[in-house]
């Protein structure tokens, strides 16, 4: 059973152990959910997704989605007009992020009739939410899509204004200026998304298991910025560059984003190494080069080779050493993990 979980100032063997159950557990009403009930197991992708634990859950996920493509796209018509508005729109949202393939056809009837749509769903906080988000993967000539996405918007927007006591208005107004296809799941406020599930007793743990994920991360983001700063201080660019601004923190943000899978803690780290460059790099030719070493630096950099720099001062000479041998030793590291040598398009970019 879940218990209250405190956050911890310290992650031990303990705290794995209490994930690893808390999984377990979940699984188990997630696998329960799929079978018995397939619109309520993508309630509980949802939530999983908005809390950022789905890496715990990938084999479920799929398996949900599966089951719900398959209803989805063979009674298309009858699950367009039977079900409610959060349901069409939170299915169609989930099975294309997540790659299945699902027609706009599905909001036809949002466009053909928007003054009734506007009485009927204008005080449908939930439904207009799930819609404008689904309309944020629209792709090019799905002006249906568009327009239900605007509606969805000016209808909310004009619901705030009616509700601004309400106690869903943050959740609201968030939700307008920051969907869910343009932000981090870290980064959003869990709260108020778990008020809506506290009633539901077999979802309890989702909670705790959030905490847990977070604390864990929380430390391993940690300890990959120390390595980071590790590998600057051995670099030995930190004596040379007092011009260029270091923030290693921020060149760790880009990483972060794009790497959130906790597994992924060597590739947020490698990666970190080439974005120092690039904000370096931009300092030197801010405000350190002159034109003809510029010139001669970009000129090297396009060659792919060290020889012929000795013009250069010694600290472009070293910055241009650090990205070649990051750059070689990253392509290496691919070349052994999976087989292709990506060395070329490494260079381009």
């Amino acid at each position: 059973m879940c218990t209250t979980y405190k956050p911890c100032a310290k992650v031990g063997d303990n705290i794995y152990i209490k994930q690893a159950l808390v999984v377990k557990e979940v699984k188990h009403v997630f696998q329960k959910l799929i079978n018995q009930d397939p619109m309520e197991s993508l309630y509980l992708v949802d939530t999983i997704q908005r809390l950022g634990i789905e890496h715990h859950f990938e084999e479920e996920i799929e398996a949900a989605l599966q089951k719900q493509h398959l209803i989805f796209s063979s009674y298309l018509s009858d699950f367009a007009n039977n079900r409610k508005l959060y349901e069409v729109a939170l299915s169609f949202r989930l099975l294309r992020q997540r790659g299945h393939y699902v027609h706009a056809d599905v909001f036809d009837r949002l466009k053909s009739n928007k003054i009734e749509f506007r009485e009927k769903y204008g005080e449908d906080v939930k439904g207009l939410i799930a819609l404008y988000e689904a309309s944020q993967l629209s792709i090019e000539g799905e002006d249906n899509l568009d327009d239900a996405g605007y509606l969805s918007y000016q209808l909310l927007h004009a619901w705030l204004t009616r509700h601004g006591q309400h106690h869903e208005d943050v959740y609201v107004a968030n939700t307008l200026q920051h969907p869910l296809h343009y932000n981090l799941s870290r980064f959003r406020d869990t709260g108020i998304l778990l008020s809506d599930f506290k009633t539901k007793k077999e979802w309890t743990c989702l909670e705790e298991l959030a905490e847990i994920n977070s604390c864990i991360v929380r430390f391993m983001n940690q300890k990959e910025i120390i390595q980071v700063y590790k590998w600057w201080k051995d670099l030995g660019m930190a004596e040379e560059v007092k011009f260029a601004t270091y923030q290693p923190i921020k060149w760790y943000m880009w990483p972060m984003a794009c790497f959130t899978d906790p597994h992924f803690s060597d590739q947020r780290i490698q990666l970190t190494k080439p974005i120092s460059l690039i904000y370096v790099i931009d300092d030197i030719f801010d405000v350190y080069g002159t034109l003809d070493q510029l010139t001669l630096f970009t000129d090297a950099v396009n060659r792919w080779e060290l020889a012929g720099t000795d013009q250069l001062p010694n600290v472009m000479k070293m910055c241009l050493s650090a990205l070649y041998h990051i750059t070689n030793d990253f392509a290496e590291m691919i070349y052994k993990k999976h087989g292709l040598n990506p060395i070329d398009t490494l260079k381009r970019s």
